[in-house]
């Protein structure tokens, strides 16, 4: 595999690690960038390798305190304003054909819309939805604008046969409200949660400035996020979701902690992120948690020129 330097490895991106074993350089294809680091997970090779690499950019990091929202963000915190997150699994068997037009299809075509800017997608570490995964955009416009709603107007025969595929499914925009770290993690753990009548404030504000913060300075830690639900950007009605075997459910607020390996996640989400301290801080109702490891990044070629400012 390729060694990244350290500069490098700030300005590349992940791919699928399928393709690890054939294309070991960068290369071009169709309109996104794609850089190989092996990620593992079944037939997909060795997960070292990312955590290698994760773990790599954490110790290199000057470790002064977390990044303002205000402040240019680096390449490997979220690009944008705003996120679009799915969850869901798939039917028996359809894994495969599933998996291959998201690859090839669906993530090329969307990020060759003005705006989309990068994908991340990951795979369940434990019980839960099988597939978690986001695409980072520069504002919530972008998840309204017409050439957004015109692809999903039109379908494809590949998009019309892999939609039945989709169940247990959620769709959330968000809202991104903080967004800290210099590198991406092998390891992702989300946690969706919502604040009680009233407490919205004081929930984001100790998430922000108290619990982000203290997660991302834990040993092993690479980012920390929070976006928060906007139900007109989620509930837009397209065609494609007539394609749904069963309607999207919608998150609330999405909490999530990057870290270099599992271990490192569960003791950041264990010791910061507790039931308790979130309820403590405002939050109301079911707190959802669940870990991930990550399977698939791709980005449109001007993705790291994406500049955000300072969420409103």
């Amino acid at each position: 595999m390729t060694q990244l330097t350290i500069s490098e490895a700030r300005k590349e991106l992940l791919i699928h690690p399928a393709r690890a074993r054939q294309t070991r350089s960068r290369v071009q294809r169709q309109d996104v960038v794609v850089v190989v680091v092996a990620v593992g997970r079944r037939e997909h090779g060795d997960a070292a390798d990312i955590y290698a690499l994760a773990q790599k950019l954490h110790e290199a990091r000057p470790h002064s305190g977390a990044r303002s929202a205000s402040e240019e963000v680096a390449p490997m915190s979220l690009l944008g304003r705003a996120l679009l997150a799915f969850s869901h699994d798939v039917t028996p068997g359809s894994e495969p054909d599933w998996t291959e037009w998201h690859d090839r299809e669906r993530i090329p075509e969307r990020l060759s819309i003005p705006g989309f800017l990068r994908l991340r997608r990951y795979v369940a570490l434990g019980a839960g939805p099988r597939f978690f995964y986001f695409y980072e955009t520069e504002s919530l416009d972008v998840l309204q604008s017409p050439a957004y709603l015109e692809r999903l107007s039109n379908p494809t025969p590949w998009t019309k046969r892999c939609m039945q595929y989709v169940v247990n499914n959620k769709r959330t925009a968000c809202r991104v409200a903080a967004t800290l770290g210099d590198a991406l993690g092998g390891a992702l753990g989300v946690v969706e949660v919502g604040p009680a009548p009233g407490r919205g404030d004081a929930l984001r504000q100790w998430l922000v400035g108290t619990a982000l913060p203290a997660a991302l300075a834990m040993p092993g830690m690479v980012g920390a996020h929070l976006g928060e639900a906007d139900a007109a950007a989620t509930t837009v009605k397209t065609d494609e979701k007539k394609l749904l075997q069963t309607p999207d459910a919608m998150a609330r607020w999405l909490v999530m902690l990057e870290g270099v390996d599992r271990d490192m996640l569960a003791r950041a989400m264990r010791q910061v992120l507790s039931d308790s301290a979130l309820r403590a801080a405002g939050a109301e109702g079911e707190i959802d948690r669940r870990d991930y490891q990550l399977g698939f990044v791709m980005a449109a070629p001007d993705a790291l020129g994406a500049r955000r400012s300072k969420p409103s």
